[in-house]
C-alpha cells in the first residue's frame, strides 16, 4: 500500500509539473492524461485496500501524511524560485 501511495504522489506531482508553463521541454514528453490516470488508479487501489482490511495502518499513514502536508503549508518558502543555471 505504501508503494501505491508513493506512485500516487509521484504521478500527481508529474501532473502538476505538466501544467507549469516555465518547465523545459525534455526529450520524452507524455500527455497530461497519463499521470492523471496513474494517480486515479493508485488511489482506487488504495481505497480498495483500506475498505477490505484493518484500518489501523491506513489511519496511521493518513495522519502522518496530513501532518507532513500541514508542516509543508506552514514552512514552505514564499516568493519565486531562482531559475536553474545551465551547465556549461
Amino acid at each position: 500500500m505504501r508503494l501505491l501511495a508513493v506512485f500516487a504522489v509521484v504521478n500527481s506531482a508529474l501532473f502538476i509539473l505538466k501544467g507549469c508553463q516555465s518547465e523545459w521541454v525534455g526529450r520524452f514528453e507524455i500527455s497530461c492524461w497519463v499521470p492523471a490516470a496513474g494517480t486515479l488508479i493508485c488511489l482506487v487501489l488504495i481505497g480498495v485496500r483500506v475498505y477490505s482490511s484493518d484500518l489501523q495502518a491506513p489511519v496511521l499513514a493518513g495522519s502522518l501524511l496530513l501532518g507532513i502536508l500541514a508542516l509543508y503549508a506552514l514552512l514552505r518558502p514564499s516568493g519565486e524560485l531562482a531559475p536553474i543555471a545551465e551547465a556549461t
